[in-house]
């Protein structure tokens, strides 16, 4: 028996739009995977740099603040003393001043009082020429380059500055205090515009392993790719910046990304794994099981035959050739049996729609059967089909010899008949009123 099922064919449609889907769901978890690593990439560039801010504007203010505590004690009115004692006060103080060296004091016009190396007491310090850039007691960075200095003003009580103090800066200082390396670019600046400090970052390279270098030559450039970072503080006249490339950023994650690459590789070939060996499984369980030139449907959830009496070889080549017409099919050995199993098909199916019944059962016999499985509401849709040996299908109407013809004739099907497997079947509407 051939049928065209719609019905099939949608099915198979939709599984295959399944499938479809399904495949790219899991070729597309990698991407979503790269995105989530460079947001996470991202995020902790941002850590870094808020951390190595923090730390370099914590030294950055160490020093400053060392500075103006070593040298603030100095007052207007020693600056205007005995120059001895303002000399002998400058070498209590040198050590304190650390790593600042060499202090020396001058007056408005740049002319030097007091210094803490009296040898070079007639030479002029070389900061004393931007020392009218100074204001107050707020120390400052001189100088550029290799030449630095910490200097700051001398006031009188009435908030007036009077003279300078400031001594030399050793330059390796400064970079111990301002840089951070690793992946971030380091650059420190003083408010005049030079540049004392500037530190590239050192990056890895990115990693997620071959998978992770496969998906990113087809994805855009932007595809997982963090925003550059960029963090700045200021201290005294310094201004200190920090930036996190891309490529930093992630060459920082390329450890987690390579252990998360390789989980994602072999969870991405199971998952495709799973997908082929089922849909493989699917087409072998839906070979016809009859000449390969017919088609076999589906088992048909809304069509329920019951199969009843006989002995066991016709009771499977009959429930074997209505499974290949498409119907869900029950088997059962006697009628007692067959009132249960309708029962459980109704609850569970919905409905039973037709019962193969052997007219010459023994135990519960046909026709009680029959009036019994008649006398169910939830049954109504139930076509009886009988099968017999001619004894009793003159009783019930014309008999046909092939159950195709009896099936085709209930489900407006063309009939394409199996090889005969023996016996008579005639349609029993009418039983129901021997069966009273």
């Amino acid at each position: 028996m051939k049928f065209v099922s719609a019905r099939f064919a949608l099915a198979w449609v939709a599984r295959g739009i399944g499938l479809a889907g399904s495949v790219g769901l899991v070729l597309a978890a990698p991407a979503f995977w790269l995105r989530a690593e460079g947001n996470a990439a991202q995020e902790q560039a941002a850590a870094r740099a808020d951390a190595a801010a923090q730390r370099a504007q914590i030294q950055l203010a160490t020093l400053f603040s060392g500075f103006e505590r070593a040298t603030g004690s100095l007052r207007a009115d020693q600056v205007a003393g005995d120059k001895l004692a303002l000399t002998s006060r400058l070498l209590l103080l040198e050590p304190l001043a650390v790593p600042v060296t060499g202090l020396t004091i001058l007056d408005k016009t740049g002319a030097q009082i007091a210094a803490s190396a009296p040898d070079d007491a007639a030479d002029k310090p070389w900061w004393g020429s931007q020392a009218s850039a100074l204001s107050g007691t707020r120390a400052m960075l001189l100088g550029c380059d290799k030449t630095l200095a910490l200097a700051h003003g001398i006031t009188n009580d009435a908030g007036e500055t009077v003279a300078f103090v400031g001594g030399a800066l050793d330059p390796a200082a400064l970079r111990a205090a301002s840089a951070s390396g690793g992946d971030l670019a380091v650059t420190l600046r003083a408010d005049s515009g030079c540049a004392l400090l500037h530190t590239a970052a050192t990056a890895a390279a990115p990693g997620g392993g071959w998978l992770a270098s496969t998906y990113r030559k087809f994805l855009p450039p932007a595809w997982g790719q963090p925003e550059p970072t960029e963090v700045s503080v200021h201290v005294g006249n310094l201004a200190w910046t920090a930036s996190v490339t891309p490529a930093a950023a992630l060459g920082a994650r390329a450890a987690i990304m390579d252990r998360r690459g390789h989980a994602m590789t072999v969870l991405l070939s199971s998952l495709l794994a799973f997908l082929a060996c089922r849909e493989i499984g699917a087409l072998l369980a839906r070979r016809p099981t009859r000449d390969t030139d017919n088609d076999a449907l589906p088992p048909d959830a809304t069509r329920t035959a019951l199969v009843v009496g006989f002995d066991l070889g016709e009771r499977l080549r009959i429930a074997g050739h209505l499974t290949a017409a498409g119907l869900g099919v029950e088997q059962a050995p006697d009628g007692y049996l067959a009132l249960g199993m309708a029962e459980r098909a109704a609850c569970l199916r919905g409905t039973l729609e037709l019962v193969i019944l052997d007219a010459a059962m023994e135990g519960l016999s046909a026709e009680g059967l029959i009036g019994r499985l008649k006398g169910r509401v939830d049954l109504d849709r139930l076509h009886i089909v009988l099968a017999t040996e001619g004894r009793i299908a003159g009783v019930f109407g014309a008999a046909s010899p092939e159950l195709d013809t009896v099936v085709a004739n209930l489900y407006g099907m063309p009939p394409e008949p199996p090889p005969s497997l023996g016996l008579r079947y005639v349609l029993a509407p009418q039983l129901a009123s021997h069966a009273d």
